[in-house]
């Protein structure tokens, strides 16, 4: 290998290496508790602790293998060290079940000035209550809500499920670390869930990101619907207005930029629009099939039409039909039935760029 080379993979391997030791720089940073971190005093950590002692015992009244490991991994990174953990589960283990009821009555005392401490407290004690697959949740609701009460922190159910989502690994994790994170904060959720997740920044962040965005596109999509409806109500209220009429109002134009002038063509489903027209036109001489002599509406047809030029006013942003609305009005009215289908038809081609085959 040349000099050039060897320099190369020595720079590499630095790198390597420097990029680890800040991954475990910043996870052993993020495995602190943040009752440490905000300068909680020993009394304050104490009864923290304490209270998950509590926890591994009362469900079972022993403590099991893989308890003993949650609470050494909590002590140490609440400055316990290894043997005062030892001395708090004999201490706990050793009381009388009226003395335990009182310690931990005497550890929400403690913290419930933290509310951080407090959230975290919750989520820990799920922690090892639910440690093994034998304990009983009745118990464990009826603990956590007279936390609540003590301390006036509520621990909502949606929480306790995330929590336990969370611990479990199970489909939409990433959901449930948000959900945490947003109810207890960034940093607490990391340090909660580190041992298992490792740093979770990345995942907060683009789940959080993916959220924002399906909520700007509902937003979006409920603007959208909201001026859809409100074009289509006012362009048939006006049909009915305006159809009932067997003349052209002078004040039309007026009317029209009233209604429509706000309303941007781009937010309509024109598609929609122009198959709801061909659905009103179906309806247009039912009743008089085999007759000899077919007399059409000539309301509906007017209603029909006025829909039209309400459509075309949107889409285009104004009216030119021979610059004669009126002339329109009656040359698409006094035409056979089928010559006013054919008609129709072809101005929803022509103006709106779309095909139909009308059914039979």
């Amino acid at each position: 290998m040349s000099l050039l080379k060897r320099q190369k993979e020595k720079e590499r391997k630095a790198a390597e290496d420097a990029a680890r030791l800040a991954e475990e720089k910043k996870l052993r940073d993020l495995a602190v508790h943040p009752l440490v971190k905000d300068g909680s005093n020993r009394d304050v950590r104490d009864g923290y602790f304490y209270g998950l002692v509590f926890a591994a015992i009362a469900d079972d009244d022993k403590i099991d293998k893989n308890e003993k490991s949650v609470l050494l991994d909590i002590g140490s990174s609440i400055g316990i060290s290894s043997t005062e953990v030892n001395d708090a589960i004999e201490r706990v283990a050793s009381l009388s079940d009226d003395s335990k009821l009182s310690l931990i009555e005497e550890c929400i005392a403690t913290i419930k000035g933290s509310e951080i401490g407090v959230k975290l407290f919750y989520a820990q004690f799920v922690l090892l209550w639910t440690s093994h697959h034998e304990h009983d949740a009745g118990d464990l609701s009826e603990y956590l809500r007279r936390f609540s009460d003590k301390t006036g922190v509520d621990f909502p159910m949606a929480k306790r499920h995330a929590v336990i989502k969370v611990l479990e690994g199970e489909e939409g994790v990433d959901g449930a670390l948000v959900a945490l994170a947003d109810w207890m904060g960034d940093e607490p959720l990391k340090y909660f869930v580190v041992k298992r997740y490792g740093d979770v920044s990345d995942i907060l962040n683009r789940t959080r990101r993916a959220r924002a965005s399906a909520e700007k596109r509902r937003k979006e999509q409920s603007r959208i619907d909201a001026v859809r409806k409100e074009f289509h109500d006012r362009a048939m209220a006006l049909s009915r207005q305006y159809g009932s009429l067997s003349y052209v109002p002078q004040e039309w134009a007026e009317k029209f930029n009233e209604l429509f002038d706000e309303i941007d063509g781009a937010d309509i489903d024109w598609v929609q629009e122009c198959n709801s027209v061909l659905s009103a036109l179906q309806e247009i001489g039912k009743g008089y099939v085999g007759k000899a002599i077919w007399r059409p509406d000539y309301q509906t047809r007017r209603k029909i039409a006025w829909r039209l030029l309400c459509m075309l006013f949107v889409h285009s942003g104004e009216i030119k039909i021979a610059n004669d609305p009126c002339r329109w009005l009656r040359s698409i009215s006094n035409i056979s039935s089928e010559g006013f289908r054919k008609k129709v038809e072809k101005f929803l081609e022509e103006n709106f760029d779309v095909t139909f085959v009308i059914p039979e």
